[in-house]
């Protein structure tokens, strides 16, 4: 391997810059992690693609680094960036499927460690399923933490996220 095709991490790379060229301030979201407003609901990415990301996180706004890189990585497997998606901190707010549908227009939704209850989806299904309900599909899984922590249930996803997103 030479010089010119070393490939970093973004972990490998935070750790190389330990001290901070720029102060952060606590509301303001770096522009790697772009946030979007709209009709009042906060959420990371673009949207380009309707997709819609649900996660339950308390400790963060969106994800935390791991996490978010994890998520980073299953997307781009699906030829997506998070400029296609809108992810959604369930944590921080509470929202129901009808107006994340008004309002984002999503026709996919990837619930990650979220009960359909918790956005009054009045349809109940398993993990690993993908469950369609008014004009949407979703995908009920485990958290992120979960996901990359296990093999096995990573191989689940996957086989779910190719058939949402590849077939």
């Amino acid at each position: 391997m030479d010089l010119n095709n070393i490939k970093l991490t973004a972990t490998m790379i935070s750790g190389l810059y330990t001290d901070q060229l720029i102060e952060e301030k606590p509301d303001i979201i770096p522009m790697i992690t772009k946030s979007q407003m709209t009709a009042g609901i906060k959420f990371l990415g673009d949207n380009k693609k309707n997709i819609l990301i649900l996660i339950n996180n308390p400790d963060t706004v969106f994800l935390p680094d791991e996490q978010l890189n994890f998520l980073t990585t299953i997307l781009n497997a699906c030829k997506m960036s998070l400029g296609d998606v809108a992810i959604i901190n369930l944590a921080h707010t509470q929202i129901d499927y009808q107006t994340l549908k008004k309002n984002l227009n999503q026709d996919k939704a990837l619930l990650f460690d979220i009960q359909p209850a918790q956005i009054q989806l009045p349809v109940k299904f398993p993990h690993f399923q993908v469950q369609s309900f008014d004009g949407c599909q979703y995908l009920l899984s485990p958290s992120l933490d979960q996901l990359d922590k296990d093999k096995q249930l990573k191989g689940k996803l996957w086989s779910c996220l190719q058939r949402l997103f590849l077939s």
